[in-house]
């Protein structure tokens, strides 16, 4: 289903943090026909108030890498915006906050 995930926290992440989202799509069913489109983004109370820090588009099983800078707060979610034609598929996202050390 598309839509907002679950939020996670990331305790410690800060307005003035930097770093870079790893999406991987690992798996899917039915013809990839348009893109998978996703966004990442970052709330302070982890309910309200989203803000996309990145935007991803893929046509394929694979990967992208993308920076973001200066997140609304702690929480982190995933907005499957587009399927792309598929009935399911299974991925990962991994955020990396440069400077944290908690």
């Amino acid at each position: 289903a598309t839509g907002l995930g679950t939020a996670v926290q990331i305790p410690g992440v800060l307005g003035s943090h930097s770093g870079k989202i790893f999406a991987f799509v690992q798996d899917k069913v039915g013809t990839l026909t348009p893109p998978i489109t996703f966004t990442v983004q970052t709330s302070a109370d982890g309910v309200s108030g989203w803000t996309t820090k990145a935007t991803f588009s893929m046509t394929a099983l694979g990967a992208q890498v993308q920076s973001f800078s200066s997140p609304t707060g702690a929480y982190f979610n995933v907005n499957l915006t587009s399927l792309g034609g598929l009935t399911s598929l299974k991925y990962s996202i991994i955020v990396v906050v440069d400077g944290l050390t908690s």
